[in-house]
């Protein structure tokens, strides 16, 4: 008797059993969780950048608001000091000491302008640290 011919035939799984489709979806799932995650790590650096940029603007306007309120207060304040000063006689005691504060008072109200100047941002090329233009240089 003869013996039949032989034929193996080897049958290959369906392409999603493979182990190359396997590998090639973890990899898109993987790429769109990152892709995922970063999309949502945008969202939530441009809403903290938001509420940054309002709080910015929020302590400049109350640094802008305390230099046109209070200081020119005090300014003021110093002026009606400084006439009530200059009332008063030569030889009183308490002309010195009053000039004194005034001066002092002075200062504090040029260091107040120049920490708010600060605060607001510097001051323009030319100008001196409460924005008036400096001596012998035009705008």
């Amino acid at each position: 008797m003869r013996s039949g011919l032989e034929l193996f035939v080897v049958a290959l799984p369906p392409w999603w059993e493979t182990w190359w489709f396997w590998t090639a979806y973890t990899a898109l799932v993987l790429l769109i969780m990152w892709c995922l995650h970063w999309y949502r790590l945008r969202q939530v650096t441009q809403q903290y950048n938001a509420s940054l940029e309002e709080r910015v603007r929020e302590r400049t306007r109350t640094v802008r608001e305390l230099n046109d309120t209070l200081l020119q207060s005090i300014h003021g304040l110093m002026l009606h000091f400084h006439y009530a000063c200059e009332a008063l006689a030569e030889n009183d005691p308490a002309r010195p000491m009053l000039k004194a504060a005034l001066q002092r008072a002075d200062t504090l109200i040029v260091e107040g302008r120049d920490r708010v100047q600060l605060l607001c941002g510097e001051p323009e090329p030319g100008t001196d640290s409460i924005g008036t233009q400096k001596s012998g240089q035009t705008k």
